[in-house]
């Protein structure tokens, strides 16, 4: 997920229990400047997503990463040594629901189709208000990146201190927050689903 707020910060949080060696967990802070950091629990940092995304950042480091669900759909993460505390609650409304059930019936061969993907985009477009949704596209390492959302979720409160500092409320972008040329979503919302990386 990425999480623009008012303040100009962006926040974004990916969470591996299952890949091809080791789960993993990262957060990732993009400043008002546009400065990237990304942070990463549980696994070396050349092997997780500074790996593909670090030559847009300023710095990738380890660090400890907490989540914790308080409740079914109430979400806590915490980083050290970056000092952040970041909760939100998540809803899932009835159309949303039904998007939802009707994703996770797919084959996973149909999402390999170029034209089931970019549906999907357009759907997450204009449906849902994501904005300029990209879940297929060349990440800053060269590799090609496929998202595979099956399940989504929105947000409907949220808070985050980095620091002691507030970062504001959470809110749909302007523009769609970017890391290198990849685009991220505009709009805050969860997202569980799967993600492939291959040579570019």
């Amino acid at each position: 997920m990425a999480m623009p707020f008012t303040s100009g910060h962006v926040l974004v949080l990916r969470a591996f229990p299952r890949n091809s060696f080791v789960p993993y967990k990262s957060v990732w802070h993009r400043t008002p400047d546009g400065t990237w950091s990304i942070f990463v629990a549980g696994a070396p940092t050349e092997k997780a997503c500074p790996r593909y995304f670090g030559a847009a950042a300023e710095e990738s480091s380890s660090a400890r990463i907490d989540l914790t669900w308080t409740g079914p759909m109430d979400l806590e993460v915490t980083v050290e040594p970056l000092e952040l505390r970041w909760t939100m609650s998540l809803t899932e409304p009835a159309y949303l629901r039904a998007l939802n059930a009707a994703s996770s019936r797919l084959p996973e061969a149909a999402w390999r189709s170029p034209l089931l993907l970019r549906g999907m985009e357009l759907m997450a477009s204009v449906v849902l208000g994501m904005g300029d949704v990209q879940l297929a596209g060349r990440v800053p390492s060269g590799h090609w990146a496929t998202l595979t959302p099956r399940r989504m979720y929105f947000v409907r409160s949220a808070h985050a201190e980095l620091a002691g500092l507030d970062l504001g409320s959470p809110v749909k972008a302007t523009t769609a927050p970017t890391i290198g040329a990849t685009r991220l979503p505009s709009k805050p919302a969860f997202a569980v689903g799967r993600a492939f990386f291959r040579p570019g």
